[in-house]
């Protein structure tokens, strides 16, 4: 009996969208709608996408002109030592609170005993909030510049 209880409320709350939202969810798909909303979406991630790709680069990084998605691919083999290669530059960001993906992490490689051609590049993603991604930029900058002053 229990059982048969636990399923019945399973299968209510498990069954799918009210009539109700099922409504509501057929105006947010018909086309000028959805074109809208896209519209909008790109806007914004072309505003950020444009403001990283401006501070990454007047902070010494290469950036791959990016083709989709919402990352960056930047090389950081011009920066000073010892934040020139990914896994470093990744440790040294999270002390600064900002999170960067090692590009080797994405190297699939079938020979594990082959050094990654990948050392040199950062993932970036402007995905966040964009008071986050500024906030963010400005600290690996300053953690950049850090070290541009300790070389001197």
């Amino acid at each position: 009996n229990i059982i048969e209880n636990i399923n019945r409320a399973a299968s209510a709350i498990d069954g799918g969208p009210s009539q109700p939202m099922t409504r509501a969810a057929l105006q947010v798909l018909k086309k000028e709608y959805a074109d809208k909303e896209t519209n909008a979406l790109r806007k914004v991630f072309n505003k950020k996408k444009n403001s990283m790709l401006k501070e990454l680069s007047d902070a010494g990084i290469e950036i791959l002109e990016p083709k989709g998605t919402f990352y960056l691919w930047g090389n950081i083999s011009k920066l000073p030592s010892p934040i020139n290669k990914a896994e470093r530059f990744f440790f040294e960001a999270l002390k600064h609170k900002v999170m960067t993906v090692p590009g080797y992490y994405f190297d699939v490689q079938t020979n594990s005993k082959k050094k990654s051609d990948f050392t040199d590049w950062i993932r970036f993603s402007y995905g966040p909030d964009e008071k986050n991604m500024i906030a963010g930029l400005s600290r690996l900058t300053k953690m950049i510049d850090s070290f541009r002053k300790k070389k001197v």
